[in-house]
């Protein structure tokens, strides 16, 4: 099974996607705390979705989850990313693998283009910030 061999692997890799993301949509929407929990939430619901469980689950853990106090924002982003690797495995994926597969997936010219416009897209609706669209600041 391939891993982060060092806490310098998982540095390096945030570090990147970092990179990313501002050159994609820039610094507002990268720094920005509910925009990227948006994000985080629909990549997490997709990989629900993928795997199986339904919109009504997801409801109710969405119900489930705000009927609680916020929990630490850290100590949630730990547990985010140990689920996420107890997922991986639980469903045969090689999280690593995926990772450095889909970094290099979003690193592609046409890609990014992509990313924008989806951006743009979700912008318009009203669940997104805007970003930076076809390279402009």
């Amino acid at each position: 099974m391939s891993h982060f061999r060092q806490p310098e692997d998982l540095r390096d890799y945030q570090n990147r996607v970092a990179s990313w993301v501002e050159n994609c949509f820039g610094g507002a929407v990268l720094m920005d705390r509910q925009e990227r929990a948006r994000r985080l939430l629909e990549e997490a619901i997709e990989f629900a979705q993928a795997a199986g469980l339904s919109a009504a689950e997801a409801h109710y853990l969405v119900d489930d989850v705000h009927a609680r106090e916020a929990g630490d924002l850290g100590q949630e982003a730990g547990g985010v990313i140990t689920t996420l690797a107890a997922a991986c495995f639980g469903t045969g994926l090689d999280l690593h693998q995926e990772a450095m597969r889909e970094l290099a997936r979003i690193e592609r010219p046409e890609i990014i283009e992509k990313c924008r416009r989806k951006q743009a897209e979700k912008a318009e609706r009203g669940v997104a910030m805007r970003g930076r669209e076809n390279g402009a600041a």
